[in-house]
């Protein structure tokens, strides 16, 4: 027999569904799985664990140096997958997925500021991190500036030698005003300071923030990408160095924002149909907005 054994081909078909010239959906489905590793499961199994055993002290320090792989807070073989999946879908090289989406904006702001730092937002942000850059923050001493960013040159007046991050929503929740992220990450970029993008209300599906220059791309996974309004997730996705920052101190031991395996379960689930509900929602929405613009009240 040719072409190597059955187990060879499946692997190799496996492989394949890592590689980008895959489309976005087959990649929503299968990027990161492979049934052959699981005794052949069509769906990922969930790993209901707490801890994990190793046959030697060497084996358990070779994967506490892999980034913890010993306890379900730091690894579970069930959201590696949905992390892979989504950095794959938004051309990230890594992700984090936490418990909630304000889990994800405290790890991120959490993890990469510190006392005497200053974070610069956008005027509109999503009410709970309105609080937490009101409230929140300042008492930590990190200086939040509320800039105007519809107008990316309010940037350069905004921007000192303290600026460490520029956060934005685009589409902006509640009135999905839109914002150029290009243009922002330009400016920002100029004056060497990172960009990062909530991009929850366009979901990969619609928008990928880091093919506009964006650095780190923030979603709240309870709504478009989950999408059965059945469980709570967070999601923060860019750069693998910067990624292993969030992971190592903000989700170790500043947030511990775990997700549950079985919410990590739920979303890839709901991650299969992103595109389908996505054509659906835009569909619908347009014909609302047009129907709305011609009616004369």
């Amino acid at each position: 027999m040719t072409g190597g054994s059955e187990h060879d081909k499946c692997q190799k078909q496996s492989d394949h569904f890592h590689a980008a010239s895959y489309a976005f959906d087959t990649r929503a489905i299968h990027h990161a799985f492979s049934p052959v590793d699981y005794k052949r499961a069509v769906q990922p199994p969930v790993f209901l664990t707490s801890t994990y055993g190793f046959e030697s002290v060497e084996a358990n320090d070779a994967a506490a140096a892999l980034g913890g792989r010993l306890y379900a807070r730091e690894y579970n073989p069930t959201t590696e997958i949905l992390e892979q999946r989504l950095a794959n879908l938004e051309g990230a090289e890594a992700g984090l997925v936490v418990s909630t989406g304000m889990a994800a904006f405290g790890t991120l702001i959490l993890s990469l500021l510190s006392q005497g730092d200053e974070l610069l937002v956008h005027k509109t942000l999503y009410s709970n991190t309105v609080a937490m850059v009101e409230q929140g923050l300042p008492r930590f001493g990190i200086k939040v500036v509320s800039v105007d960013l519809s107008d990316p040159s309010n940037l350069d007046a905004a921007i000192t030698e303290k600026t460490k991050l520029v956060y934005f929503e685009t589409p902006v929740n509640p009135l999905s005003s839109i914002l150029d992220i290009a243009a922002i990450s330009e400016r920002a970029h100029a004056h060497r300071v990172k960009v990062a993008v909530d991009s929850t209300f366009a979901s990969p599906a619609l928008q990928r923030p880091i093919e506009h220059g964006a650095d780190i791309v923030l979603h709240s996974l309870t709504k478009y990408i989950n999408g059965h309004g059945d469980t709570l997730g967070g999601a923060l996705l860019g750069d693998a160095e910067t990624l292993h920052r969030l992971h190592e101190t903000g989700l170790r031991y500043i947030t511990g924002a775990t997700l549950a395996p079985h919410s990590a379960f739920l979303i890839m689930r709901g991650l299969k149909t992103l595109s389908l509900r996505i054509d659906r929602h835009s569909a619908s929405a347009l014909a609302i907005a047009r129907t709305l613009e011609a009616h004369p009240a």
